[in-house]
């Protein structure tokens, strides 16, 4: 699947339960931090493979603090 949005990709994913997610921090709305943040212990948390222009180390840092799994 895919979404464009934060709120379509948290739907999405608590939909189809992937197993890995590729995912991209600038959305159309919304941030792939905010998709990390809402999975953040919920259980569904499939492995996140963040792909960014934002190389930024407090970036990275948050991203794993999220549950990422890699950051690109």
């Amino acid at each position: 699947g895919e979404a464009a949005d934060a709120q379509g990709a948290i739907t999405r994913i608590g939909e189809a339960k992937p197993d890995v997610v590729l995912l991209d921090l600038e959305l159309e709305q919304g941030s792939g931090t905010e998709v990390l943040e809402a999975l953040t212990g919920t259980g569904e948390k499939p492995e996140f493979v963040v792909v960014t222009n934002h190389v930024e180390e407090p970036m990275r840092q948050r991203c794993f603090q999220l549950g990422a799994t890699h950051f690109f």
